[in-house]
């Protein structure tokens, strides 16, 4: 029995959701991302995120029936539903908001030669790329604080009287 073929190429099923999983993900990582492996249970999924980021730029799954499906942001949707990359007719779009993993919205993706997934990938990235900016100084702030409060505790530690000296 022969393994069945996506239409839009020659690669059995399951070669062709790993190889659109995959090539998802490297075009994150050329735009700065990480990959981290995740598991919803027994679900595994890709989270995508900025290098010492603690918020995900978007989240790639398998999907049933498809290639691979992005979560996305809201933000993200209605940037690609303003510049037709994702309409009614090409994608299938579901809400999973519900999920609670910061995401709102499941772009389902039927291969790897999909034309939306650079345009998904690009909307993603520079709608956390703010966030990413901003996450990053409150963390260099932070820093600054921290290592303030440390010399301020050693000056006041060598201003202390010993009691039994």
């Amino acid at each position: 029995m022969s393994e069945e073929t996506s239409p839009t190429t020659t690669l059995p099923k399951n070669e062709m959701k790993k190889a659109t999983k995959e090539h998802i993900a490297s075009i994150f990582q050329q735009q700065g991302c990480v990959i981290i492996q995740r598991s919803a249970g027994a679900v595994g999924y890709q989270a995508l995120r900025f290098t010492d980021s603690k918020h995900n730029v978007a989240c790639v799954y398998g999907g049933r029936g498809v290639a691979a499906s992005i979560w996305v942001k809201a933000p993200v949707l209605d940037i690609l539903k303003a510049n037709l990359h994702v309409t009614a007719t090409t994608h299938n779009v579901e809400d999973v908001s519900f999920f609670k993993r910061g995401l709102d919205w499941k772009i389902d993706i039927q291969d790897l030669n999909d034309p939306a997934i650079a345009h998904i990938v690009k909307a993603c990235v520079d709608n956390a790329k703010p966030h990413y900016e901003a996450e990053m100084l409150r963390e260099s702030e932070k820093q600054e604080r921290l290592i303030a409060q440390a010399a301020k505790r050693e000056l006041m530690d060598a201003k202390r009287k010993d009691p039994f000296a």
